[in-house]
């Protein structure tokens, strides 16, 4: 009965040792996550921004070869 109770007591150390683990892993995760979330936000932002920052450019050049043409 007592090895019993003390196989039971390890097995029950080692499964709260295993939980333990997991949950510092699973928060080491859920970290790992929100920052890319926040990073893939920025990301988006600024592809947003620079596609603006694009179609003005083409639209000026657009703009300066007609008004090149139109003087030649």
């Amino acid at each position: 009965m007592k090895t019993q109770l003390d196989e039971l007591t390890r097995t029950n150390g080692e499964l709260v040792n295993t939980r333990n683990r997991l949950t510092t892993e699973n928060n080491d995760l859920q970290r790992q996550l929100h920052d890319l979330e926040n990073n893939y936000g920025a990301f988006s932002k600024n592809r947003g921004q620079l596609q603006s920052q694009l179609d003005d450019a083409k639209s000026k050049l657009e703009e300066e070869i007609r008004v090149s043409q139109v003087l030649n």
